[in-house]
């Protein structure tokens, strides 16, 4: 069964009104904030790949401690907890006691600003209600637009709820205090409402998960625990020249060892799930015979060598020929533009644009 994950912290509706909502200048300055991390996130186009996350929630490991999270990539643990999602946003995740219920008193300029939302004062504005008041601020004050700007931040991406879901009054209302909104410890309450939602999370099927998911996806997280902090990654030029140097028993040993626990998460049926074992697998590289229809179609290649072994499909060469190398890619093609952002929404939207992209 095809498993999906939504999230709602990939809003392009909410971008582009707090976009034009802003000048130019208040727009930077935005950006250049403690909060602009998630702006920054959203402008540089990080993809999103719900079979790498799902892969990661499939082997999450049985662990005491509530707030970190355990994965097991190939043969080793990743973690991810509170320090990583510190050093991938650089947001403020000190302790601090009645973290979600801040003291915060009610004011006439806040229930005045709470009118102009469109927000009962006794709830925090949902991510709909921040979209049509971004729409209408022209004429509002540049303190007024500011905190505007800090709640699209706070529905949109720290809390990341539904998009007609309010949020949490007790935090929203910092914004009256534009310095205390900005210093305050956003990276822990944000990282709390991600691992609240993954706790205990059921990953058959289609689900949903509230938070900043896209960091689970960071490569930076899998090299913090794997011991891959510092060191080159090595980098293969369309010759596949290795140009970091190290001998491809070196390069190819984590993908051996990833391979049998993917295969064993991917299997069609348990009866050939059963065949699989996770010892690592060897590794053959053919230098004649590989019919490529352009440089770099190895990989093209390599994962169709993948899914048909975990479809229990024979790896004919024949099969494999100059001829079909356009059909496959096209397929490949439809398969991630499926899993492209708020596609995964759309299964029976047709596709066909993207086919032959790759030519």
């Amino acid at each position: 069964a095809h498993n999906s994950i939504s999230y709602h912290t990939d809003n392009s509706k909410l971008h582009t009104a707090l976009r034009k909502a802003l000048t130019d200048d208040e727009f930077e300055e935005l950006k250049e904030s403690s909060l602009g991390v998630f702006i920054k996130f959203k402008e540089q186009g990080f993809g999103w790949a719900s079979r790498l996350v799902h892969y990661m929630l499939s082997f999450k490991l049985d662990i005491k401690k509530k707030y970190e999270m355990w994965s097991l990539v190939g043969p080793k643990p990743l973690r991810f907890s509170l320090l990583e999602f510190e050093n991938l946003t650089g947001l403020n995740c000190e302790y601090i006691e009645d973290l979600e219920t801040p003291k915060c008193d009610v004011t006439p300029e806040m229930v005045s600003f709470w009118g102009m939302l469109g927000v009962h004062l006794e709830a925090g504005p949902t991510t709909d209600q921040i979209i049509a008041a971004l729409k209408r601020c022209g004429d509002w004050s540049r303190e007024d637009r500011k905190r505007l700007a800090y709640l699209s931040i706070f529905t949109g991406f720290i809390e990341g709820r539904k998009f007609s879901t309010a949020t949490r009054s007790t935090l929203a209302r910092l914004v009256m205090d534009l310095e205390r909104f900005e210093n305050y410890l956003w990276g822990r309450v944000a990282f709390k409402v991600l691992m609240d939602s993954l706790w205990n999370k059921e990953i058959a099927g289609c689900y949903t998960v509230d938070g900043f998911i896209q960091v689970l996806q960071s490569r930076q997280s899998v090299s913090t625990d794997t011991g891959l902090r510092g060191q080159q990654r090595p980098q293969i030029n369309e010759s596949c020249y290795l140009e970091s140097g190290l001998p491809w028993d070196a390069i190819m040993e984590p993908f051996l060892q990833m391979v049998p626990y993917l295969l064993v998460e991917c299997a069609a049926t348990d009866e050939i799930r059963v065949k699989y074992g996770l010892e690592p697998y060897t590794y053959e590289r053919p230098l004649k015979g590989v019919p490529t229809a352009n440089n770099g179609d190895c990989g093209v290649y390599a994962v169709k060598y993948i899914e048909c072994h975990a479809l229990g499909v024979s790896f004919d060469p024949k099969d494999f020929a100059r001829c079909n190398v356009k059909k496959m890619r096209d397929n490949m093609a439809v398969d991630i533009w499926k899993e492209l952002v708020d596609q995964h929404l759309k299964e029976n939207v047709d596709g066909d644009k993207f086919v032959g992209m790759y030519d």
